[in-house]
Order: C-alpha cells, then sequence, then structure tokens
C-alpha cells in the first residue's frame, strides 16, 4: 500500500510500478492506469515517434508489437505523462529478453565479401604455395645449397600473403 523505490531486478509479476515522463519501464506489463501516457518504444518497434497508451484498450493477444496500445514493455522510455503498470514478464520473458535469446541462438553467418575474401586468401596461398614449391625445386636442380633454399622458400612464402589480407 506504500510507494516504495525497487530495484527492477527485484520485480516480479504481480508488482504495481508507477510511471512518469523520463522513466524507463523496468519490465513488460499491463497499464491499468493511463494519463496523457506515451512511451518511446524506438528500441523495439523502430518508430521514430513514441506510442500513445490506452489502460481502457481491448487488444487481442496476436496484436504486433507495435500496436500494443495497454502494454508497456522492458527497456522503454516514457516520453510524456503518468501512468500504473502491473508487471506481467521479467527477465528473459519480456519482449526484450525474447529478441535478446533470438540473437544470442543466431547462427553467425558471414557476409558476402568475408566468402569472397576467404576464397581470394586460399586462392593466393595455393598459388603462392605452387610457386614457392617450384622455385625450390628448380633451385635445387641447379644445385642450391639445401638450408639456404629452405629460408628462401620460407622467406618467399610469407612475403606472399599480403599484409592486410589477413585483417
Amino acid at each position: 500500500g506504500a510507494k516504495l523505490d525497487v530495484p527492477a531486478e527485484d520485480l516480479v509479476p504481480g508488482d504495481v510500478v508507477l510511471l512518469e515522463a523520463g522513466d524507463c519501464v523496468p519490465a513488460d506489463g499491463r497499464l491499468m492506469l493511463s494519463i496523457g501516457l506515451a512511451i518511446d518504444e524506438s528500441a523495439l518497434t523502430g518508430e521514430s515517434a513514441p506510442a500513445a497508451k490506452d489502460a481502457a484498450a481491448v487488444v487481442a493477444p496476436e496484436t504486433p508489437l507495435a500496436e500494443r496500445l495497454n502494454l508497456a514493455h522492458l527497456n522503454t522510455i516514457v516520453a510524456r505523462g503518468r501512468g500504473e503498470m502491473l508487471v506481467t514478464e521479467t527477465g528473459l520473458h519480456t519482449a526484450m529478453g525474447r529478441i535478446s535469446q533470438q540473437l544470442a541462438t543466431t547462427a553467425d553467418v558471414p557476409s558476402p565479401l568475408q566468402a569472397q575474401l576467404d576464397q581470394l586468401g586460399k586462392r593466393l596461398g595455393a598459388v603462392a604455395v605452387t610457386l614457392v614449391g617450384l622455385l625450390f625445386v628448380l633451385e635445387l636442380l641447379r644445385g642450391a645449397d639445401l638450408v639456404q633454399e629452405i629460408l628462401d622458400a620460407i622467406a618467399l612464402a610469407v612475403a606472399a600473403v599480403p599484409e592486410g589480407l589477413p585483417a
């Protein structure tokens, strides 16, 4: 029955949160009261303008995130007005938490440029090894010193790889 400042990590479903302009929404929840309330949901929806919220709105569960007028979401910012929210989801169960889980499980696929550079590097490496091997054999056939030719071959192989290619 008393107003308390509680850390966001201590909130549980069923808690009531008071929202005012400038506040960061600490969890997902259903609005119970909204007075001129608008929330900047750009982190979730990409919309540049704050979304007007209405606690009295009835919204179907399958409604897109950007059109849920009676809900507030974690890590969004109250742009103006006041409201009361009943916490329904916290942590990884929030809309932001689901997005972070999806990002964590997404495979790291190389870009087309990375794939092309990888192919180029393999081709350059194959050509360099072939030429260095050919030069090594030809120099040995000419009667050059084996130790000196090994050192020359290593130096040529290292010099054949462009300096910026690994980066």
